[in-house]
């Protein structure tokens, strides 16, 4: 991973959604996060979950 790949998959942890990390990353290319929470999802790293799924 590289520095801003790090910062994202710090705030990969259950408790933030896409829009929250790019608000909080606003200095990052939405597209940039994206595509790498995508292949963070690929590869079985993380799950989607639906908001109503939250159990938090």
């Amino acid at each position: 991973m590289n520095q801003k790949q790090s910062q994202i998959w710090e705030l990969l942890d259950g408790n933030h959604t896409v829009g929250d990390i790019c608000q909080i990353l606003d200095s990052f290319d939405a597209e940039e996060i994206d595509r790498f929470i995508s292949k963070c999802v690929e590869i079985g790293f993380v799950e989607y979950l639906k908001e109503e799924e939250w159990d938090i």
